[in-house]
């Protein structure tokens, strides 16, 4: 872009809003491991180059790789219209690739990969920090640390993308999501709702839509304090999906709740300590 309207990269950031992306390999330090030298270069490289296709074709800015990790942006430096919608197209069609990756990387007797997502829309400062004899593109502010916290999130409920609620906004009639939790997440101070992106409404199934609308029928009795019926529909809920993280997370939650009832001032809050 630079060449082509004959700019100079120069130190300088401008506020903006944007919508940010994080992606990590769950379990890479024990893939790293089990893969020689050569063999994980390849195993990166393949993985780089098909996640990095698809965020540029979708409008999206590469900013980052970080060991093994993604860290992109969309809406700056160019002006990227619904770039919240096309955070979430990038997403979900990154995973779908990282199944057909999967079956090269067995193939190739490689272990699979697994990736952890987060998106959040936020105003940031971005553009080129840095030292006059070395320049980088990037993001700073709060909202690049929500972003990276929700990616880490998806170990706690299980999920493989989760958005911010700032997201799910401007996305909820193009995608289906799951209102996941009400969180207070490390370094923040007010609590955001976070929500699992899970398909695009187009490609949603039956089972997919029923089992959101059964979690949030379950979500809606926890927040009344009506915990004994929160666990009657969790438990309709594990009969499909017996493994799933977040169900049995809010079951204990209720379980807890029951046995030692909240105060008046409860609101539902899960606070964080960890990244």
């Amino acid at each position: 872009m630079l060449l082509r309207h004959k700019a100079e990269a120069v130190i300088g950031v401008e506020a903006n809003t944007v919508t940010l992306f994080f992606s990590d390999i769950a379990g890479f330090t024990t893939i790293s491991e089990q893969c020689s030298p050569k063999d994980l270069m390849s195993y990166l490289e393949l993985y780089f180059e098909a996640m990095t296709d698809i965020i540029l074709d979708q409008s999206g800015t590469l900013i980052d790789y970080i060991g093994d990790a993604i860290f992109a942006c969309w809406n700056s430096p160019q002006k990227v219209e619904h770039h919240e919608y096309k955070a979430c197209a990038s997403a979900l069609l990154q995973q779908k690739v990282i199944l057909e990756l999967n079956r090269k990387y067995i193939s190739l007797g490689l272990p699979e990969c697994n990736v952890r997502m987060g998106i959040h829309t936020g105003k940031v400062l971005i553009g080129n920090l840095g030292s006059s004899r070395r320049l980088k593109y990037t993001a700073v502010g709060d909202a690049v640390n929500l972003a990276s916290r929700l990616e880490n999130l998806n170990k706690l409920y299980g999920t493989k993308i989760i958005i911010s609620e700032e997201v799910f906004a401007s996305v909820r009639n193009h995608f289906l999501c799951r209102k996941l939790d009400l969180v207070i997440v490390k370094g923040k101070h007010n609590p955001t709702l976070i929500f699992e992106l899970v398909a695009s409404m187009n490609e949603a199934t039956e089972l997919q839509r029923s089992i959101v609308d059964l979690y949030h029928t379950a979500m809606d009795y926890y927040f009344s304090r009506n915990f004994e019926d929160c666990c009657k529909e969790l438990d309709k809920l594990l009969a499909w999906i017996p493994e799933d993280l977040s169900v049995a997370k809010l079951r204990r939650k209720c379980i807890a709740l029951m046995e030692q009832p909240p105060p008046e001032n409860w609101m539902g809050v899960e606070i964080l300590y960890e990244k």
